[in-house]
């Protein structure tokens, strides 16, 4: 996630949170995300894992899970003690994600036919 918050920023050495609101469940999580970004002062980058289990969550390591559907997120700086500046709001929507435990493999090439017709003549 690629943000341009510094602007807004007014903490020195911020940590950053990200609220996520749940519309369909009407919850709110809030997720510790690092800034990344080689140049901080001209954007800020954010990674954050969505799993696609619950037990897998670790909200203070980016790792979240989220329902499938439209969430609102609010991202704020937070300087340790008592100050919270909110920087971003927006809109995210989450897919249903694919997991797979294992793959498979098969030599034999999938066979399919598709017939049509067409005829220009009038009974």
């Amino acid at each position: 996630m690629y943000l341009t918050i510094s602007e807004m920023n007014t903490i020195n050495n911020p940590i950053y949170y990200i609220d996520i609101e749940d519309e369909t469940v009407n919850t709110t999580k809030r997720v510790t995300i690092l800034d990344t970004s080689l140049y901080a002062n001209r954007y800020n980058q954010f990674q954050i894992e969505v799993t696609a289990t619950y037990s897998y969550e670790s909200l203070t390591q980016s790792i979240v899970y989220l329902n499938e559907g439209k969430h609102n997120y609010n991202v704020y700086t937070f300087d340790g003690t008592a100050s919270y500046v909110l920087c971003e709001t927006g809109i995210l929507q989450v897919n249903k994600l694919h997991t797979s435990t294992y793959s498979t493999y098969s030599d034999t090439i999938p066979m399919s036919s598709t017939y049509s017709s067409y005829s220009d003549r009038m009974n």
